[in-house]
């Protein structure tokens, strides 16, 4: 199973049956629901993931992240728990050039 992991922005705000919700709102709704239609689950997931999961460069994905570890990145020293946090607020978006730079680089030590 490939299975992708995205951080959920929870207080992003969509409009969802005619009002305002956040996708923290409209998540906990879904899961709620989810056993009742399960096509109805996967067209939201479709309709609402742009606006409602976060798709930053990750170091490990889904493999772990040893965070303990201390790393240099752009001359400062700092554990890769602390560099995979700066990658979201920094704007790399998975599956880019520079993620794919910096998991390449790290991804054996982290």
């Amino acid at each position: 199973n490939n299975w992708d992991y995205f951080d959920l922005m929870g207080t992003n705000v969509i409009e969802f049956n005619y009002k305002q919700m956040t996708c923290a709102e409209l998540s906990e709704s879904m899961a709620r629901r989810e056993d009742e239609d399960e096509d109805q689950c996967h067209r939201m997931k479709d309709e609402y993931f742009d606006a409602c999961c976060d798709t930053k460069c990750s170091l490990c994905g889904d493999k772990g992240l040893d965070a303990g570890v201390q790393v240099s990145y752009e001359g400062r020293m700092m554990t890769c728990l602390e560099l995979d946090l700066s990658l979201g607020p920094a704007a790399i978006e998975l599956d880019s050039e520079q993620c794919n730079a910096i998991t390449g680089q790290y991804q054996d030590r982290c």
